[in-house]
C-alpha cells in the first residue's frame, strides 16, 4: 500500500488516499471493518485499486505534520510503515523524532538528506516551494486521486468535499496553485530579447 496524500479533517480524522497493488476492493473492506479505527470510503478500480480511508485515531503523519514536518509518502508494507517528510532545516529533525518516540514504541529515523546531499533542485522543483501548505495538498490530493486523468478519477465536487470545502474555494486553491506553477514555468524574463 501506498499512500501518496494525506488530508486532516476538521472533524479530527485523516483522510488517506490509498494505492494498493495485489488485492481486491472486498478485502480492503473486510480488513477496515475489522479495524475499529479505520473505514473505507470511495474505491476505483483501475489499473491499481486506489481508495479513501479514514482513521480516527491520531496517525504517524499528525505528529508530524504538527511537528513541522511535511508529509511527501507514506509506504506500508509487510506490517511496517515509511513516512517520506520534508524539513525546513535540520535542527528541526530531533523535535520531529522525540515526537514520534513519545507516541510511538518503535520508530527509526533510517536517512536523512539535505539540500547539499542531493543534486542541486532543478527549474521544475523550484516552483512547489512557491506554493502554500493548503494548495500543495489540494494539488497533490487531486492528481494522486486522477483529477487531472481522462475520464477524471475524481471531480471538483468529490474533492471539495474530502477537503471539507465547497466546491468554488476548492477550484480557486487549485487555480491560484496551477497559476502560481505555470506562471514560474513559462514566465521568463521579459526584459532580455523579448522573447
Amino acid at each position: 500500500m501506498e499512500v501518496p496524500s494525506t488530508i486532516e479533517q476538521d472533524d479530527g480524522t485523516t483522510l488517506y488516499l490509498a494505492r494498493l497493488s495485489d488485492v481486491d476492493p472486498q478485502t480492503v473492506r473486510e480488513a477496515a471493518e475489522a479495524c475499529e479505527t479505520l473505514a473505507v470510503g470511495d474505491v476505483d478500480e483501475g489499473d491499481e485499486l486506489r481508495c479513501d480511508l479514514y482513521s480516527t485515531v491520531r496517525t504517524p503523519e499528525d505528529v508530524l505534520a504538527a511537528n513541522g514536518a511535511r508529509i511527501d509518502r507514506t509506504v506500508g508494507a509487510d506490517g511496517a510503515a515509511t513516512v517520506s517528510v520534508s524539513l525546513s532545516d535540520h535542527g528541526s529533525v530531533k523535535p520531529v523524532t522525540e515526537a514520534l518516540r513519545t507516541a510511538y514504541d518503535d520508530v527509526t529515523v533510517s536517512t536523512l538528506w539535505n539540500n547539499h546531499d542531493r543534486q542541486p533542485a532543478t527549474d521544475v522543483d523550484e516552483p512547489l516551494q512557491s506554493l502554500t501548505e493548503r494548495q500543495r495538498s489540494v494539488l497533490s490530493h487531486a492528481y494522486f486521486d486522477g483529477y487531472f486523468e481522462q475520464p477524471r478519477g475524481v471531480s471538483a465536487t468529490e474533492l471539495a468535499a474530502k477537503f471539507d470545502r465547497s466546491r468554488t474555494t476548492m477550484t480557486q486553491h487549485m487555480r491560484a496553485a496551477q497559476r502560481k506553477l505555470f506562471g514560474q514555468l513559462f514566465d521568463t524574463d521579459r526584459s532580455g530579447d523579448g522573447q
